[in-house]
């Protein structure tokens, strides 16, 4: 049995830039698919997970979770999650800043939850 399959062992490169008003679609031929990235750390004192991830499975689609260790933590074990989400139905079509603003209400619900949220991508 193989530890990985060559069909998921890839490397995903993400090009972003310093801020949402800085445009990088047209450059590089990227259409709008209506995704983000989140970060969520987990610190000492962790949230509840799941109701986490019910909230946001609420709202949009999870795509994939990815879990790090967290080169800011001040303890060992603590981690930072990046959750990649995407509109749910992704079929209507709205503009990026729309989806931009439904991102951050997401996230604001995020934070109510635990300590931390960010939104680190957005396409």
């Amino acid at each position: 049995m193989e530890l990985t399959q060559e069909i998921v062992n890839y490397t995903r490169f993400l090009i972003m830039t310093r801020n949402r008003g800085n445009t990088i679609s047209r450059r590089f031929s990227v259409t709008t698919c209506y995704k983000a990235i989140c970060r969520i750390p987990v610190r000492s004192s962790a949230p509840d997970l799941m109701h986490i991830f019910k909230l946001i499975d609420a709202k949009m689609k999870i795509v994939r979770i990815d879990r790090r260790p967290d080169v800011r933590a001040t303890a060992p074990f603590q981690d930072v999650y990046f959750i990649e989400v995407m509109r749910a139905p992704p079929t209507s079509s709205i503009d990026l800043a729309a989806w931009a603003a439904e991102v951050d209400t997401l996230v604001l619900t995020i934070k109510q939850a635990c300590e931390d949220a960010d939104v680190i991508g957005i396409w």
